[in-house]
């Protein structure tokens, strides 16, 4: 009878001992569930993030563009690139202003001062999409751009390292100033390049302009 009753006992001392660790194993799934699920919860949070900082990047980036090329056309020199979206749009404000007095046959005739031609454009359309594509090289087309929106100059001339096209350094390029190219402006290039080089690159602007126009979409 004591026999029967100590395995009974033990019978139920088991059962026990399988019910806790039953309950301590479910906890322990439920936590690591919550924990994935707000893991998840967290990377979704962050990609969402990145994602309007992308998208916030792109359209600061495309407004840039925009500005110094509307800027070249006018002739104007941007000294502060983080201010061209404003003067585009006070330029913007201007232009409607200026068209409603010229419908006056009374008022003067507008006169703007014709720009020299400039490669400008093709230069910032081929650092967009050809020279420095990709987010790879976000911050290095970021900086080659503002360094064009800075200059004075109205030609400019893209230094590679090798046959792969490898974006090395960026020089602006004024031919009334010599056969010496100006200061190098971004990038690990030698600080001058040798003028017959440039005006290399000036006899071959044609030519690189339709390559632009091939590897630029919307020109």
């Amino acid at each position: 009878m004591e026999r029967r009753k100590e395995k009974q006992h033990l019978l139920y001392l088991q059962r026990r001992q399988q019910q806790a660790a039953a309950k301590a194993r479910k906890e322990i799934e439920a936590s690591l569930k919550r924990e994935k699920e707000r893991e998840k919860a967290e990377e979704r949070a962050r990609q969402k993030e990145d994602l309007m900082g992308r998208r916030a990047a792109i359209l600061k980036q495309h407004r840039l563009k925009k500005a110094i090329a509307e800027a070249d056309r006018e002739g104007i020199t941007l000294d502060r690139p983080d201010l061209c979206v404003q003067c585009m749009l006070a330029r913007r404000g201007k232009k409607g202003s200026s068209s409603r007095s010229s419908s006056n046959p009374s008022s003067p005739k507008l006169y703007r001062q014709p720009a020299a031609k400039s490669n400008r454009g093709n230069i910032l359309n081929a650092v967009e999409y050809c020279i420095l594509p990709g987010a790879v090289n976000s911050k290095t087309k970021q900086k080659v751009i503002e360094k064009i929106a800075r200059s004075e100059a109205a030609h400019f001339l893209v230094l590679f390292r090798d046959v792969g096209c490898q974006f090395r350094a960026l020089y602006s390029y004024m031919p009334e100033s010599g056969d010496r190219v100006q200061t190098k402006l971004y990038g690990t290039g030698p600080s001058q390049v040798d003028g017959a080089h440039a005006r290399q690159s000036s006899s071959n602007t044609s030519q690189n302009a339709s390559v632009s126009r091939k590897c630029t979409p919307g020109i």
